[in-house]
């Protein structure tokens, strides 16, 4: 699945760099530009977007502790 693969290149991306953990507002904010635009790529429905962003986001939070 393309989606799922390239979202899983941002995640390692910005996974490697903790520092957006602890709040890094300015690293936030391009990530999830990112992974909107992955969605927007793949025709994601556009009201499903912002659950998918926060899931995701949620996700490496728990994988970069891990």
């Amino acid at each position: 699945c393309d989606i799922a693969r390239d979202i899983a290149v941002i995640v390692e991306e910005y996974k490697d760099n903790v520092a957006w953990l602890d709040g890094n507002r300015r690293q936030m904010a391009k990530f999830r530009v990112a992974l909107k635009k992955v969605l927007k790529k793949y025709n994601y429905p556009p009201d499903k977007r912002a659950d998918a962003v926060e899931t995701v986001l949620e996700q490496a939070r728990l994988s970069a502790i891990s």
